[in-house]
């Protein structure tokens, strides 16, 4: 069965990545992508819509092109940038919308990229949060509006009885250019700081994965609720170790948030949740995902690997050369008579 798909979120590296992928799916009929920003990728199927989620553009979009699938790649990030606070805000009011707007097209499933953030950390949790276990009581902040979030894309089985609905509750995904809590602390030179009398287990995901995930929830009309990690399960001492950096107790049991403020000028920030997983810990368990079929390809400890060459490879070489949105020059290389050959995505 051939599927229409429209992304939002098409400039971050999630919604991007995946777009990439399902170019090269030939069940895929259309490919539309929606963002504020250009998507930082070249590429060649996919038809991008300078837009915002407003309710009555985004139904426009949607039937105009007949979409079927709708895929919230905005993944809701553990920054601390009171910005960024406020955008994780926007991200809920606009999975409502999203959602509203794809009961009102006629849309038959939607995918929505979460957060294993939402179980939360504290002493006592279980080895492995499972999907259908009860979620903690007092959430803080973050954990609510993933909450919110998930709660949004639910309704759609309401407004369109028999719509499937996929959560995708992902871990940190181990990757240089990620701008997580947890990747900037990572990224520090030499060092990682730990809580003081803490060696808390930690579960990674490398990129590849964590778009092979949602790709996956997307081709194959996943429904329900699944979480994302990779095998294993690694000590933060073990992580440190594996990125060649050492762990370094310079944060104490309690106090911590004042004691994280010189960490915060390095520009590794320490939110709430962060430091709750640098005391307890957090493991989640994959086997529902496993059981649907998809095989991730990297284990927690080979995606700790990637993520040290990746560091390694971004130190030596820097930056490479941004790749920029021009519409013209798109519009000239996917539809132009005179172009004889398919143009080679940069990256």
């Amino acid at each position: 069965m051939s599927r229409r798909i429209l992304i939002a979120g098409l400039a971050g590296p999630l919604g991007a990545q995946l777009a990439r992928e399902l170019e090269l799916d030939a069940r895929v009929d259309a490919l539309v992508g929606i963002d504020e920003r250009d998507p930082p990728i070249a590429l060649d199927r996919t038809e991008f819509v300078r837009v915002g989620v407003d309710g009555l553009t985004v139904r426009r979009v949607l039937e105009a092109a007949a979409i079927d699938t709708v895929v919230d790649a905005r993944l809701i990030t553990d920054t601390t940038v009171a910005s960024e606070r406020a955008r994780r805000r926007i991200n809920v009011e606009e999975t409502r919308t999203l959602v509203a707007a794809a009961a009102a097209a006629g849309v038959a499933q939607f995918v929505l990229a979460s957060s294993a953030h939402v179980y939360g950390c504290a002493a006592g949790d279980p080895a492995y949060f499972r999907e259908d276990m009860a979620l903690a009581p007092r959430p803080t902040t973050l954990e609510q509006q993933l909450r919110d979030a998930e709660d949004a894309a639910g309704e759609l089985r309401t407004l369109r009885p028999g719509a499937r609905v996929a959560v995708l509750r992902l871990v940190d995904v181990a990757a240089a250019d990620r701008p997580s809590a947890l990747s900037r602390l990572l990224a520090l030179p030499g060092v990682v700081p730990t809580v003081a009398g803490f060696d808390p287990r930690v579960q990674l995901l490398h990129p590849d994965d964590a778009t092979a995930a949602l790709e996956h929830a997307t081709t194959e009309r996943l429904d329900g609720t699944f979480n994302v990690a990779a095998d294993g399960v690694l000590a933060l001492s073990e992580l440190a170790s594996l990125l060649d950096r050492r762990p370094v107790p310079v944060l104490p049991p309690w106090g911590t948030s004042l004691a994280a403020a010189p960490l915060r000028r390095l520009g590794a920030p320490l939110p709430g949740e962060l430091l709750a997983l640098l005391r307890h810990g957090r493991a989640v368990d994959n086997r529902r995902l496993k059981a649907s079929g998809l095989r991730l390809r990297y284990t927690a400890r080979e995606a700790a690997v990637e993520l040290r060459r990746s560091q390694r490879v971004a130190t030596l070489v820097g930056a490479a050369a941004e790749y920029r949105y021009d519409e013209g020059l798109e519009d000239f290389l996917k539809r132009s008579p005179a172009v004889r050959d398919r143009p080679v995505a940069p990256g």
